[in-house]
């Protein structure tokens, strides 16, 4: 102790008090500045020492940047690439999330009454479900049973993280370091024309997940995640469309014993964020329900009303007879629809008079 006394050039002296010494320093300016400057070498080796990101650091950091967006509107098609049973489609979708409440539409295809529209809205950890068929009805369960029946109601800020999202699936979960046991930084990479980190998560069971993250804005330029049986792939491409952490195109190609089983392309067009949505958007009404559409609640297996335009009613809507003749009445047919209407009676004629002229020889 004497030994640092003396080099820092402090006047100290021991002075008893009560059965105990205690060390009394009188400092100057100069010595004051002598700290300091030793102060600021030992901080430059430990700045030296972890120059380089953690492992951890990154995975957190592309959660936490992603997370920043919210509220957020995500608007994006995918590519279902040579689908077994129906070839390639490509389908439209707009998710939506403010808070804890999220809305997730599909866009119906030309092809509608393979691929209809729907609709699925979570709020307060229910789900309302919605078809746009004839005859559908709108289905209200918890998460549990949406995830169970596969409803695409997923948060829109897990995309080009995972290759097939349920509803409960969050940006955490993507990182993988809750479940992973062995996370480290392998080193510096480069992945298309950009500088990289790639951070390597292995779990117990030896499958492992590898990242390459750009710091410091946490871009994902591709996740893959081996097993014994599974390889999955997934390659993000950032543009100048690119918004955020949040790439413009996505790839995903995914193989089981080798043999390739998925391949889809993401497109997001357009991301919004900060912008608030009104709760209206997690609403029935934002659902374009027709009228008396039934609302069946799953969780106790029956039905709970019918809707009404507005709200929910125990009822359908009656309707009256003016409005019932008004349905039932044919359409009215103008001088368009009476003119084709007679240029088809006339063909009808001459194909009749050609048939019995050619049957009787004249």
């Amino acid at each position: 102790m004497s030994g640092v006394v003396k080099l820092l050039g402090m006047d100290c002296q021991r002075r008893p008090k009560q059965k105990t010494k205690e060390l009394h320093c009188t400092m100057t300016h100069k010595h004051l500045i002598y700290v300091f400057l030793i102060c600021i070498f030992c901080f430059s080796i430990v700045r030296e020492v972890y120059a380089d990101p953690s492992a951890l650091a990154l995975l957190r950091g592309v959660e936490v940047e992603r997370m920043r967006y919210e509220p957020i509107q995500a608007r994006f098609t995918i590519q279902y690439i040579n689908d077994d049973d129906f070839g390639t489609i490509t389908r439209s979708y707009f998710a939506e999330v403010a808070g804890s409440s999220r809305r997730f539409e599909v866009f119906a295809t030309d092809n509608s009454d393979v691929f209809p529209g729907s609709v699925s809205i979570l709020k307060d950890g229910e789900i309302y479900h919605y078809r746009r068929r004839e005859s559908g009805g709108v289905r209200h369960y918890d998460l549990a049973e949406a995830v169970r029946r596969a409803d695409l109601v997923y948060d829109p800020r897990v995309l080009g993280l995972v290759d097939n999202p349920t509803a409960d699936t969050t940006v955490r979960q993507c990182m993988l370091y809750d479940v992973y046991t062995d996370v480290s930084l392998v080193g510096r990479a480069v992945i298309n024309e950009t500088n990289v980190w790639h951070v390597r998560c292995i779990h117990f069971s030896q499958a492992t997940a590898d990242f390459w993250i750009e710091e410091p804005s946490f871009r994902v330029h591709r996740k893959q995640v081996e097993t014994a049986r599974l390889n999955v792939i997934i390659d993000s491409v950032f543009d100048s469309k690119s918004v955020g952490p949040f790439p413009s195109e996505i790839r995903i190609k995914r193989f089981e014993d080798t043999k390739q089983v998925f391949n889809r392309i993401f497109h997001i067009e357009e991301i919004v964020h900060g912008n608030p949505i009104t709760h209206e958007r997690f609403s029935l009404t934002s659902m374009d329900l027709p009228i008396n559409t039934d609302v069946v609640d799953y969780r106790i297996g029956r039905r709970v009303g019918y809707w009404d335009g507005e709200k929910i009613v125990d009822n359908p809507v009656e309707i009256s007879a003016q409005e019932l003749r008004e349905l039932m009445r044919p359409p009215q047919r103008g001088p368009v629809q009476y003119l084709g209407i007679g240029i088809g009676g006339a063909m009808i004629l001459l194909g009749l008079y050609l048939f019995l002229r050619r049957r009787l020889g004249v």
